[in-house]
C-alpha cells in the first residue's frame, strides 16, 4: 500500500469521524486482525471437483480498521478498510514413473477490501451479540503463484537434483476488482474504555475475477470457466467507543 492510500484512507476516517459526532451519534473505532480460509468456485471448478479434482482450501491472513456509527446502540452502520489474503491451492498428485511423490500450486490473491457493514446489535450486559451485512468492493493488490514439487530420495540420490520450489507473479492473469457480499456475527466484551472483539466472517464475492485466456491448473487438466472468491475468516481485535 502506498503513501498516498494511507493519506486517503486517514482523511476519510477523520472526515466520517467529524461528520458523525458532529450529528449526535455514536461512534467507535475498531482495530482488527485474524485468519482467512479461502477458496473458489464456479461451474467449471464444481465440476471438476466432483470428478476427482483436488483443489484446497489457503490459509491466509487478514486485518485493518472499521468505523463505527451507532444509532441508540443498535443499529450500527460500519465501513472498514480491510487487507484479505485470498486464493486456493490445487494438488496434483504423483507422477511415480518421473519419481515425483507430490506436486502443489498456490495461487495467492492479496486484497484491499473496502466492505459497508450493517449491523444489528444485542445488548445483553457485558457481552454483547451482534450480526451483520453488507457489500465489500475488493482491489487486487497482488496475485502469485508458488510451486512446489517433492522428488522421491531414489530419484534424488540418482540425478543429484532437489525439491522444486519456484513463485510466479501472475496478477495481470485475475480481474482488478472484486464486489460482493460480507456476512456474519460476533460479540463484544467491554473491557475497558472498549471492548474486546471476536467475529466469524463469510464474504461471497459475485465477479469472475479470472481475466480471459487464464486457466487453472488441476490433477483433472486445466479448467477455463469463471472463478469466485468465498472466505471463511475468524477475526479478533479491540474496538473504542465515543459516546457524545
Amino acid at each position: 500500500m502506498n503513501l498516498r492510500t494511507k493519506i486517503e484512507g486517514f482523511v476519510l476516517i477523520c472526515i466520517l469521524f467529524n461528520i458523525s459526532t458532529s450529528a449526535g451519534v455514536d461512534v467507535g473505532l475498531d482495530f482488527k486482525g485474524g485468519f482467512n480460509f479461502s477458496n473458489i468456485r464456479g461451474e467449471d471448478i464444481d465440476e471438476a471437483k466432483k470428478g476427482g479434482a483436488d483443489i484446497e482450501m489457503l490459509f491466509g491472513a487478514n486485518g485493518g480498521i472499521g468505523m463505527g456509527i451507532g444509532f441508540r446502540k443498535y443499529f450500527i452502520i460500519q465501513p472498514e478498510i480491510f487487507f484479505a489474503m485470498k486464493g486456493f491451492v490445487s494438488e496434483l498428485g504423483e507422477a511415480e514413473v518421473l519419481g515425483i511423490m507430490s506436486r502443489e500450486l498456490k495461487t495467492s490473491l492479496n486484497y484491499l477490501e473496502i466492505p459497508i457493514l450493517f449491523k444489528i446489535n444485542i445488548p445483553a450486559g457485558t457481552v454483547i451479540p451482534n450480526f451483520y451485512i453488507g457489500p465489500y468492493l475488493g482491489i487486487l493488490l497482488n496475485a502469485q503463484t508458488e510451486g512446489k514439487m517433492q522428488f522421491s530420495n531414489e530419484m534424488k540420490e540418482r540425478l543429484g537434483i532437489e525439491d522444486v520450489n519456484a513463485t510466479s507473479d501472475v496478477t495481470d492473469r485475475f480481474e482488478p476488482v472484486d464486489f460482493g457480499l460480507s456476512m456474519g456475527s460476533g460479540i463484544g466484551i467491554k473491557a475497558g474504555p472498549g471492548r474486546f472483539i471476536v467475529d466469524i466472517r463469510y464474504t461471497l464475492g459475485f465477479l469472475n475475477i479470472r481475466e480471459q485466456n487464464n486457466y487453472t491448473l488441476t490433477s483433472e487438466g486445466l479448467l477455463e470457466g469463471e472463478m469466485k472468491n468465498g472466505s471463511l475468516s475468524l477475526i479478533l481485535g479491540y474496538g473504542i467507543d465515543f459516546s457524545n
